[in-house]
């Protein structure tokens, strides 16, 4: 049981002064804020540096603090996420991490492709590099928020 918030409440106020969508309006325009600028900056880096991969290393680590800190958490009533909910994710993340490190320590083989290695042709061109950070950025946050 959840208790109530008095009127006095502070936080009661404030969070029935802005309507939900606002809300989500300006937390969406925030991540853009901070999404664009970042990619502006660090899309001149080229790609399969040790530069690239320590920026995109620190965004990536950024990204996993806010999440566990709860700041990204889920608005409303919706329930949290749990271990449970997780796990496919988790999972997900954990294998293509272990082929990543894989690939990058016994050197790559053609007959075993790495994502990067598919997608890395790809993103030679300084636009799409600065789209897929903005993307990339925008989609951890969504993902977050789910």
């Amino acid at each position: 049981m959840t208790p109530r918030r008095s009127p006095a409440d502070p936080a009661a106020a404030s969070s029935a002064a802005v309507p939900r969508g606002a809300s989500r309006v300006v937390a969406r325009a925030a991540v853009l804020a901070v999404a664009v600028p970042v990619a502006v900056l660090v899309s001149p880096i080229p790609t399969h540096t040790w530069q690239s991969t320590a920026v995109t290393a620190a965004i990536g680590v950024v990204g996993v603090a806010l999440a566990a800190s709860g700041r990204l958490g889920r608005v409303g009533g919706r329930p949290r996420v749990t271990l449970r909910s997780a796990a496919p994710w988790v999972a997900l993340v954990v294998v293509a991490s272990v082929l990543e490190v894989g690939a990058l320590l016994h050197g790559y083989r053609p007959g075993f492709p790495t994502i990067s290695y598919l997608v890395g042709p790809e993103f030679v061109d300084r636009t799409v590099r600065l789209v897929g950070y903005v993307a990339w950025i925008c989609g951890g946050y969504w993902l977050a928020r789910r």
